[in-house]
């Protein structure tokens, strides 16, 4: 039975099997994609367009109606999980400490982990949680906080809408359930004891996910690969070449 505390792993049954190493440069390499706040994986589209030849990507979405923990969520993960075949976790703000919670739990077959723009501990002041976040999630995205926050204004106009299309039928509750969830969330000490290998993509424009987050990332594990690239929040949205060479050369060289 999973435990709701967000530090707690999903349990996985285990098996003796050693992943295959991915290193190889014509090896199929599968990823596991995991959204950010709204939680559909459809803002993942221009990433996947991106994709190079060598990959299989499988988006995971999580439901639009049910306000659900970090350990949850991590549960829900765990049975899209391909036994038998190695893959790579991707993360992207949100789900970062979903991510951590499934490769806590050592699934025999993860071999990397990436994450993007996101946390282990508090994505922003705790006292954020108070504000009125579902009445203010009731209101569509404007191009001007899609700009500042999300995409870097050059690309806002380019981006709006599909935010607008991936949030439309997500209930503002469950938005906000997330959002604080993520506002409250401390999984350092799981991420600390990860043997996974892991990199952290960081927006140097990220506006969103402060700074201090990929300190608590680094002071947790100080293994973890830092790579900073320009761009925005919405990283695999605005520069999904870029990341994708990123990855890429992450996979190849330490997986």
């Amino acid at each position: 039975m999973l435990e709701s505390h967000a530090g707690r792993a999903p349990s996985i049954k285990r098996r003796s099997l050693t992943p295959v190493p991915l290193g190889h440069r014509n090896a199929k390499v599968k990823y596991l994609l995991l959204p950010g706040l709204d939680g559909t994986g459809k803002l993942f589209e221009p990433f996947l367009a991106s994709a190079p030849a060598n990959s299989s990507c499988e988006v995971v979405s999580y439901p639009i109606d049910r306000q659900m923990s970090y350990a949850e969520h991590a549960k829900s993960v765990c049975t899209n999980l391909i036994p038998g075949e190695p893959f790579v976790i991707v993360a992207e703000s949100f789900s970062g400490p979903v991510a951590v919670l499934v490769a806590s739990a050592q699934p025999p077959n993860l071999v990397g982990l990436v994450l993007c723009n996101t946390f282990v501990y508090r994505a922003a002041w705790r006292g954020f949680s108070y504000l009125p976040w579902a009445w203010l999630f009731r209101f569509p995205v404007t191009t001007l906080t899609t700009g500042i926050h999300l995409t870097g204004f050059r690309k806002a106009s380019r981006f709006v809408s599909s935010i607008r299309a991936a949030n439309a039928n997500v209930s503002p509750n469950v938005r906000a359930h997330r959002l604080r969830a993520a506002l409250n969330v401390d999984v350092r000490e799981r991420f600390g004891s990860l043997e996974t290998p892991v990199m952290y993509l960081r927006g140097l424009h990220d506006r969103l996910v402060f700074s201090s987050c990929v300190r608590h990332v680094k002071d947790a594990r100080p293994s973890t690969i830092i790579v900073h690239v320009p761009g925005p929040h919405l990283l695999f949205q605005v520069e999904p070449e870029r990341s994708w060479q990123e990855v890429s050369a992450f996979v190849s060289n330490k997986c």
